[in-house]
């Protein structure tokens, strides 16, 4: 069985991403079958090896060390597989780091989506998803991500999915070793246009041009101005030519 993973941290576009691509390659998708949700009930179905998995996997501080929690996510892999020969996996955490995942699965294929970090976290913002937000408006968190980004050999931006899906997904289908048909790009593409996927499986009824988060900007200032000094944020907003000035995420005033 191929099986396909996007890493991603949420609100990054990975399950757009994730569903667009099963689309095209005719398959399944296995939505964050590692948790931390048990997902055996409506609207995903899994088995219920599902929710053993979770518990195993969140008792391993969700890193993929214990041979017995690998072997049980390939049992369940291969069950919301369901026969078919090809499977794409939606895994929006920051566990485990790139060199980890190959040990557990070299040959499954993966790449790692990142997005810009101040339209993600405005992303949150806009969507009210601030309850959970982890210390320094996630910054050390998205950090961490994008030291997993930046180690994997297969690096990808929501940015370029804005600007040019046909060739985010000709490049995404390249870093899993499909040489995809011109149709199935095709087929990618036009799901996004009709398909917007505001949280996982959920669809709403809008296009994926018109996301809430990026019609309305919500940060706080003092986010804005601790991402924008930060040394390695800064580095990577320069190395993908993401604005700088804070001028490009704060309220017009």
């Amino acid at each position: 069985m191929r099986v396909f993973w996007i890493f991603s941290l949420p609100r990054s576009g990975s399950s757009v991403t994730a569903y667009a691509a099963a689309h095209a390659l005719d398959c399944p998708v296995a939505d964050e079958p590692l948790g931390p949700w048990d997902r055996t009930g409506e609207p995903y179905n899994y088995p219920p090896s599902q929710a053993e998995l979770v518990t195993a996997h969140l008792a391993g501080q969700c890193m993929l060390e214990d041979p017995s929690t690998i072997a049980l996510a390939d049992r369940v892999l291969r069950e919301i597989a369901d026969g078919s020969d090809t499977l794409v996996v939606k895994h929006p955490h920051l566990r485990p780091p790139p060199a980890q995942f190959v040990r557990a699965f070299p040959e499954h294929r993966a790449v790692w989506l990142a997005r810009n970090p101040l339209t993600r976290l405005n992303s949150l913002y806009a969507r009210g998803w601030t309850d959970a937000l982890r210390p320094n408006f996630e910054l050390d968190h998205y950090k961490a991500f994008a030291e997993n980004w930046n180690a994997s050999k297969q690096p990808m931006t929501f940015e370029l999915f804005r600007s040019k899906p046909r060739r985010f997904f000709t490049r995404l289908f390249k870093a899993w070793g499909i040489r995809a048909e011109r149709a199935q790009i095709e087929a990618a593409v036009q799901y996004t246009e009709g398909h917007y996927h505001g949280s996982s499986k959920e669809l709403e009824e809008r296009s994926t041009t018109s996301a809430p988060s990026e019609q309305q900007r919500s940060l706080p200032e003092d986010a804005v101005r601790m991402y924008l000094a930060d040394p390695q944020i800064n580095r990577m907003m320069k190395q993908n030519r993401w604005p700088r000035k804070s001028t490009a995420y704060l309220p017009e005033r």
